[in-house]
């Protein structure tokens, strides 16, 4: 695997060979950031189901301010670490956490922490697409007009959601990129705009 764009284009990094994680192909990538654009830069971005860490790594070469980085497997974290370190990129401006996703969602939301983009690809057909949106509407960790991305298999659907809108779906071989937006607008505070 490697970096494709961005301050550290063509650096190799390693990914965890474990059942869990697959690695995100160069042209997932390509598509994920072609869409995204300049959206990248100095943006805090979160990366769930992190694997390798190669959304979020992508991100900080494309530069983006700051990358979270959030795995449920020792292994996989101590692979994201190891390709910072490879990288000469501080892992104290840019930390690993190994937690369950619930549990990382809610500590990001009590130290007020929130994002511009989050990038969510987790194992296929398992229901944790739909879980994690949910559990994403329920915690207050997204900027407002913040992004989060998703990479799903054609066998998942996304749920009806309150507080994101799709704005964009790409199809890639047999999975699928969508892209997420913060729907910050409170439609009773609209209406009452229109009356006044």
């Amino acid at each position: 695997m490697r970096i494709i764009s961005g301050s550290f284009k063509s650096r190799l990094i390693q990914y965890p060979k474990i059942e869990a994680t697959r690695p995100l192909s160069d042209r997932m990538k390509e598509t994920i950031f072609n869409v995204l654009g300049d959206a990248v830069q100095d943006q805090k971005v979160l990366d769930l189901y992190a694997g390798s860490g190669s959304f979020g790594l992508e991100a900080i070469s494309r530069g983006a301010r700051r990358g979270y980085f959030v795995g449920e497997e020792k292994i996989a974290c101590q692979v994201i670490r190891e390709n910072l370190r490879s990288l000469g990129i501080d892992t104290g401006s840019h930390p690993v956490f190994m937690l369950p996703i619930t549990r990382a969602l809610k500590n990001c939301q009590n130290h007020h922490e929130k994002f511009n983009l989050i990038f969510v690809d987790p194992p296929y057909n398992k229901g944790l697409v739909k879980k994690t949106l949910r559990q994403l509407e329920r915690f207050d960790i997204v900027q407002k007009f913040g992004k989060i991305i998703i990479h799903r298999s054609h066998k998942e659907d996304l749920p009806t959601l309150e507080k994101f809108q799709l704005i964009k779906e790409k199809q890639i071989g047999q999975a699928f990129v969508d892209f997420l937006e913060f729907n910050h607008s409170d439609p009773q505070t609209s209406h009452d705009d229109q009356q006044a």
